[in-house]
């Protein structure tokens, strides 16, 4: 009797552990970068910190760096969408908000057309505001 309820004490104290452990990870703040699918072409990423997004095209090419960003602002009012640099021409663009403290931020680079379609895309990462 006494091994079982050793055993059972033991395991809900892991399984506690295990569920702090989680819910303070989650809104813990974190960077997040985010390179299109070719790495030499550009990329996007958030920092925290200020809550500042940042996209770069990164060679002079003709074509474009489309950012997509998405979360929720400091009034729990969520956005997402696409913003660009403009016409290939190696260029960097800031975007600078206010987001709700430990919100799930979204972001993702590709290589974009002038009309907008995107291609090349990397993968999609998450953080943390």
């Amino acid at each position: 009797m006494s091994i079982r309820r050793t055993v059972t004490c033991l395991t809900a104290g892991i399984v506690l552990a295990l569920a702090t452990a989680t819910s303070s990870h989650a809104t813990e703040h974190s960077d997040v970068l985010a390179q299109t699918d070719n790495v030499e072409r550009g990329y996007a990423f958030f920092k925290h910190d200020g809550d500042v997004f940042k996209y770069c095209d990164t060679k002079k090419d003709g074509s474009n760096v489309a950012m997509y960003a998405a979360g929720k602002y400091a009034d729990s009012s969520r956005f997402a969408g696409w913003h660009y640099t403009t016409e290939g021409t190696g260029d960097c663009r800031t975007w600078n908000t206010d987001l709700k403290e430990g919100s799930t931020v979204t972001l993702r680079a590709c290589r974009s057309k002038s009309n907008g379609d995107t291609f090349e895309c990397g993968m999609t990462r998450y953080g943390f505001a």
